[in-house]
């Protein structure tokens, strides 16, 4: 009896002691680097403290381990995640980041980034949580899980103001000849600020001092300010112009400074667009037609029963006498004709006679030397 009862004592101690090491975890968070912007925080994988900055960028480098022997069968881990989850930063709303799954086999690590952009509004007093996750499953389908807490502190600097906007619209002008420009601050510092706003831009005729002040509250209305002013360019040349803005605080000893970029075209007229119209089919050249006079002519000459024959003289030399076609408008006959060129027709006679004596007087002289 005594016997049974301690084999049965030794079995439920292996049973237990069976259960403890099959509920140990084989994935580790084995290196965690915390970075804000590129100031390297003390945490590490062990947690700690971070301390983050208004406006600012935090990123974690997590390593991730498998720490199953090699030798063990089944000990693939795999479909592995990483989470990261900070509490509550974001006006009360938490945020969330998460690797991409991987697998690792027995022995080996793997490096995973998670990266989360930090408010600007943040309240200096308060502390947020940070937890750090890490998910697996074996191929026995045994889960694997760890995780490390960071207390997450907000390091404001004493005095400091940041730009909320900062625009001129639009940036490119044109007819309209104005344009809105709007300027909007913060208070992300831990104390009260006494502000002074200039923006003193002379090429364009503009000039403008506002005096405010901001407090350290991020929950107060008045831890915020912008105002937005229209700005005249009726009497602005063509160009391209600058417009400083300057913020004063800390009692004048500290300068938040930006500049903006305006452009002013020439105001031009665009025509309207028109749509071209369809060109008609080319309709065929008509066959040329002869001159007016030409047509008048040849219908004259196969309608008049006779054609009178005229010949042109000229002062020096007799031309063959040409055809011409009488038209009604320029037939002439022989008797009016002669009667007005009595003294071309003796002319041409005189010549006549004066070529045919020539003829003589050679032939006579010829025969003589014969």
């Amino acid at each position: 009896m005594k016997t049974t009862a301690r084999f049965a004592v030794f079995a439920l101690f292996l049973m237990l002691l069976a259960g403890a090491a099959s509920a140990e975890s084989m994935l580790e968070i084995t290196d965690v680097i915390a970075k804000v912007d590129d100031d390297k925080q003390s945490a590490d994988e062990n947690g700690g403290t971070i301390k983050i900055t208004p406006d600012s960028t935090l990123t974690l480098k997590v390593e991730v381990t498998n720490t199953y022997d090699s030798s063990i069968e089944g000990g693939d881990i795999e479909d592995i995640v990483v989470n990261a989850l900070l509490e509550e930063v974001d006006d009360g709303d938490d945020l969330e980041e998460e690797a991409s799954e991987f697998d690792l086999r027995p022995g080996r690590d793997k490096t995973v980034s998670l990266e989360f952009k930090i408010p600007l509004r943040l309240i200096t007093d308060d502390t947020y949580k940070l937890v750090l996750t890490v998910d697996g499953e074996d191929e026995n389908r045994t889960d694997h899980h760890d995780e490390v807490e960071f207390d997450i502190d907000v390091d404001k600097e004493k005095h400091e103001l940041r730009f909320l906007r900062k625009e001129v619209s639009p940036s490119k002008v044109t007819c309209t000849k104005s344009t809105t420009l709007i300027v909007g601050v913060i208070n992300t510092g831990e104390e009260d600020e006494d502000i002074e706003i200039i923006v003193d831009a002379p090429a364009i005729n503009y000039n403008k001092r506002i005096e405010f002040e901001l407090v350290e509250d991020i929950d107060d209305d008045d831890n915020e300010y912008e105002f937005s002013s229209t700005i005249d360019l009726s009497n602005v040349g063509v160009g391209t112009y600058t417009i400083p803005i300057k913020v004063l605080y800390y009692d004048g000893r500290r300068t938040l400074e930006d500049t903006l970029t305006i452009e002013v075209a020439s105001c031009g007229t665009t025509a309207p667009a028109v749509t071209p119209k369809p060109e008609p089919e080319p309709e065929p050249e008509p066959e040329p037609t002869p001159p007016a006079t030409t047509t008048t002519t040849t219908q004259q000459a196969q309608t008049a029963p006779t054609v009178e024959v005229v010949s042109q003289p000229q002062p020096s030399y007799i031309r063959p006498a040409t055809t011409a076609v009488a038209t009604p408008k320029t037939t002439y006959t022989q008797k009016s004709w002669l009667s007005e060129n009595k003294w071309v027709v003796v002319i041409l006679v005189a010549d006549l006679i004066l070529i045919i004596a020539g003829i003589i007087i050679i032939t006579a002289v010829l025969k003589k030397r014969r």
